[in-house]
């Protein structure tokens, strides 16, 4: 079994950019490791590429994934018009990000695409699991699992 470590922070800031910035630094500092892929769900309200250049600035270019929220909730409770990280680390796990586009218009090739992306740059053979943030509002979510399914098969 492998050793994962976790770090959550969060921000409220008005600036998008110091948003990002002092919530990761707070995750980080939580985390007790080096950062190998961060989670990322913040309020519609911010300008969302400020928001990660913040993030950026704090642990550089590491895998992210996340999306917007009506609310947040993190360990010491629940906010709105902020933004929540969670930072994982880990010495034997190895993470991959990737994005299908256009959910909307077609679910099942949106997911085609996003698995063939990852495979592409992670390989499937040793993946253990996947995650994915589809679109809640733009589509057909069993649509969107069934193309997943025709890539990577119904074990993950």
């Amino acid at each position: 079994m492998s050793n994962v470590l976790t770090g959550v922070g969060q921000s409220s800031h008005k600036d998008s950019f110091q948003a990002g910035r002092e919530a990761a630094e707070s995750a980080l500092a939580d985390l007790g490791g080096s950062p190998r892929l961060s989670i990322i769900f913040g309020s519609c309200r911010f300008d969302h590429r400020q928001l990660l250049a913040g993030v950026d600035s704090v642990v550089g270019q590491i895998p992210m994934v996340g999306g917007t929220t009506a609310g947040e909730i993190f360990t010491s409770g629940f906010a709105t018009q902020s933004v929540v990280i969670m930072m994982l680390s880990s010495e034997d796990l190895t993470f991959a990000t990737g994005l299908g586009k256009n959910m909307s218009h077609d679910e099942r090739a949106c997911a085609i695409s996003l698995a063939e992306s990852l495979f592409k740059k992670a390989g499937a053979g040793n993946a253990l699991s996947l995650v994915v943030f589809p679109n809640g509002m733009g589509g057909d979510g069993v649509r969107f699992i069934e193309g997943l399914h025709s890539v990577v098969g119904k074990e993950i």
